[in-house]
């Protein structure tokens, strides 16, 4: 299983796969990837040269001259139908925006929550996954 983090701050990213790590231990789960990136670019060029992700972890909050978050997510959907996208964000009033627009997105995850509640939403939607 190939896992994508899109964060541009390295402390979330970090954060991020540590939480997977921990739970990717805690589970023995094997041959698990994880790989990390700064911009959507680079992803929008790995899925147009057929290397998918299984999961996708998206931070909302990219710099504006990052591709828009509703078209990498959209893009993400066709291109690959069943990866599971997960939306990171410390805005919960985006929640409503990723409802109505945003359907191609399986979850919404606030980075602020406890570190324990992150990583047991973390762990189910790995779990889920499997």
């Amino acid at each position: 299983m190939d896992i994508c983090i899109l964060e541009n701050s390295s402390f979330h990213s970090n954060c991020l796969e540590v939480s997977l790590k921990k739970i990717i231990d805690k589970h023995q789960l094997n041959n698990i990837q994880i790989q990390k990136y700064t911009n959507s670019k680079e992803i929008l060029m790995n899925i147009e040269h057929h290397k998918y992700h299984h999961i996708y972890f998206l931070d909302i909050e990219m710099n504006a001259t990052d591709a828009n978050l509703i078209e990498l997510n959209h893009f993400i959907r066709k291109s690959v139908p069943l990866a599971v996208i997960v939306i990171i964000s410390h805005h919960t009033d985006y929640m409503p925006l990723f409802f109505e627009h945003l359907l191609a997105s399986n979850h919404y995850i606030e980075k602020d929550c406890d570190q324990s509640q992150f990583d047991r939403r973390i762990e189910k939607i790995l779990l889920n996954c499997l």
